[in-house]
């Protein structure tokens, strides 16, 4: 996008602003990494200069990546403190899982219906059609890096993937909540991604399935299934590893995700997934129907006080 009061000719754009955008996506990308990989551990300080040294690149994109990964919810930035590393999402783990049942649904649901359209050449949609050939460009892709075992690579693609499905949807509002927690989705995906890809890949074939058929109803349950099934691993994997202190705070609004409420999400839904009604407290409150489904009893023996 043109800087205000410029004035480039069509289709092009200032190289320097090119540049920089360049940039500050691909060191933007290697600092998410970084951080979801832990060499920037949660709390740390993300001084510019420093980071400018680490990456080999000028401290321009990277107050630019900064402001991204902010954005995404990876990064935290406070007056007089600079910016420094958002906490580990695994507080947040249960209420990411409900904002994402209803919020995904939503989104296939919708693409649902813009394929009905896009089919009956109702709306033509260049952009759509381009969306929907690279939705089966990153399905190839995800294939190869499962056969060849890179984890690393597959999280990115599933972010990708997820991201879209909601711009297949046609909604900016579903896309910018998306972007919003989309850091924490692929740090939490990370954590569990050897274990619940292989198994969650083959389900991506099955939403874009009901998404190209127009089955609005449908979509959004096989979407919703495919998000409670990564809830129900990734808490099945916390649930195995050895008790550890990993703090008693809950905040009560999601960390890294701005003026993003409770009521915020419900409302472009019912207000209720499988049973349950979504209530996060910050990214999600969890209401079980039953104490000994609910995903915190999982957590319980990795929460100590004291």
């Amino acid at each position: 996008m043109p800087e205000p009061g410029s004035s480039p000719r069509p289709g092009s754009a200032p190289k320097s602003s090119a540049a920089s955008t360049s940039n500050s996506i691909a060191v933007g990308a290697k600092i998410r990494h970084d951080i979801i990989k832990g060499v920037h551990p949660p709390g740390g300080k993300l001084r510019e200069a420093a980071l400018a040294k680490q990456y080999d690149v000028s401290r321009i994109p990277i107050r630019e990546a900064l402001r991204s990964l902010e954005s995404e919810g990876l990064v935290e930035s406070r007056p007089y403190s600079g910016s420094m590393v958002a906490p580990s999402p695994v507080e947040d783990a249960e209420d990411l899982f409900e904002i994402r049942i209803v919020l995904e649904s939503a989104t296939a649901k919708r693409a649902a219906k813009r394929a009905v359209q896009q089919s009956n050449g109702e709306v033509p949609d260049e952009r759509w059609r381009t969306i929907r050939k690279e939705i089966n460009e990153i399905l190839d892709a995800g294939d190869i890096v499962i056969g060849e075992e890179r984890y690393d690579d597959l999280a990115v693609l599933n972010m990708r993937f997820h991201f879209a499905i909601a711009e297949l949807s046609g909604s900016l509002s579903f896309v910018s909540l998306l972007r919003q927690i989309s850091g924490k989705i692929e740090w939490l995906y990370s954590l569990n991604v050897t274990r619940r890809g292989p198994q969650a890949w083959p389900e991506h074939r099955d939403i874009i399935a009901a998404i190209d058929a127009g089955q609005e109803t449908k979509a959004a349950e096989v979407m919703g299934q495919h998000v409670r099934r990564s809830r129900d691993s990734y808490f099945t994997m916390m649930a195995e590893r050895p008790p550890s202190r990993v703090g008693c705070r809950r905040s009560k609004a999601v960390s890294g995700v701005k003026g993003v409420q409770t009521s915020t999400i419900i409302s472009i839904s019912t207000g209720t997934s499988s049973g349950r009604t979504a209530t996060p407290t910050a990214l999600r409150a969890w209401t079980p129907t039953s104490p000994k489904t609910s995903p915190r009893s999982s957590l319980a023996p990795l929460i100590t006080c004291g």
